[in-house]
């Protein structure tokens, strides 16, 4: 858990280095790749973390084991390729041009910007109490679970 702490930490540092705007993020082929990475690494550790918490325990008995082992190799082939996936995008990545000196294409029908929206009247309201009712939410779900 650590090393892969230190690994998605020093991914980020390094993106947000050569990615320095949403432009830049969605726009270039960097940026993109860089999404595709962090999109191929949460594939993998949501694999990971299904294996540890489902299929481990399934498999403390014996009996278990046979009825689980061909479920527990399909899972790992699966993390197994894109993991082999995300080290081909990391060697793109290292042979391409960075966002940051590359010209950005913006490809979306929209723009991403809550500063055309923010000074309009009801959006400030509106984002405040939705933020107000996630955290009610959220605290909500943890004093009554």
């Amino acid at each position: 858990m650590f090393s892969m702490l230190i690994i998605v930490s020093t991914g980020v540092v390094l993106a947000f280095w050569f990615v320095d705007t949403q432009g830049a993020l969605l726009g270039t082929p960097y940026g993109l790749l860089v999404c595709a990475k962090l999109v191929l690494l949460a594939a993998v550790l949501a694999i990971a973390n299904h294996a540890r918490l489902r299929l481990l325990p399934a498999m403390e008995t014996l009996a278990n084991a046979r009825d689980f082992y061909p479920l527990a190799v399909r899972w790992i082939k699966l993390e197994l390729v894109l993991a082999a996936i995300i080290l081909g995008v990391g060697s793109a990545l290292s042979q391409i041009t960075p966002a940051l000196h590359a010209q950005p294409y913006w490809w979306l029908p929209l723009r991403l910007s809550y500063e055309a929206t923010w000074p309009e009247p009801p959006t400030p309201v509106v984002v405040t109490l939705s933020v107000a009712m996630a955290l009610a939410a959220v605290i909500m779900l943890g004093l009554f679970r």
